[in-house]
């Protein structure tokens, strides 16, 4: 794992800010239960999100940890390795999650939305792995960004074993 640039916490009242690294934060519970991992650039607008979408943050969560590092790509495969060592609670991406089964609309070519709905995985998420060396070529010729599917599966099942 990767050392962070700087960590902090407290209770969900005491955050306000925005800073520009991205932050993998873990939420827990009053009783130290871990609740939830995830990853953003602004930390108090993804809280404001978490608030409003998720019922387990108005009625379960009580304080946070937040570490920041210097890039997305670093914080993401942090994010990964905490919620699959860590299982937290409400967590799904990362998780041990059966493939969603999809017939792309261009034959034997993924789209980006195509692989984020395969794989279970945001598109934030999975916009900084198309631009590593190790991930699948972009198709040429064809209209938008497409990636062949046995060369998703392929780099999916290294990853991500099912």
């Amino acid at each position: 794992m990767t050392t962070p640039t700087r960590a902090e916490g407290g209770l969900l009242s005491d955050l306000d800010r925005h800073e520009p690294d991205t932050a993998v934060y873990r939420i827990y519970d009053d009783a130290d239960g871990l609740l939830y991992v995830g990853i953003t650039r602004n930390i108090a607008a993804r809280f404001r999100e978490h608030k409003i979408d998720k019922w387990w943050w108005r009625t379960r969560a009580h304080r946070y940890v937040v570490l920041w590092y210097p890039t997305r790509e670093i914080a993401a495969a942090e994010e990964q390795e905490a919620i699959r060592t860590e299982r937290p609670e409400f967590n799904q991406m990362h998780a041990t999650l059966p493939r969603r089964e999809i017939t792309p609309a261009v034959p034997g070519a993924y789209s980006l939305t195509e692989i984020a709905r395969r794989f279970r995985i945001s598109p934030g998420t999975l916009r900084p792995l198309t631009e590593r060396p190790d991930f699948p070529q972009q198709l040429v010729g064809l209209r938008g960004r497409r990636y062949a599917v046995d060369d998703v599966e392929r780099y999916f099942a290294q990853a991500r074993p099912a």
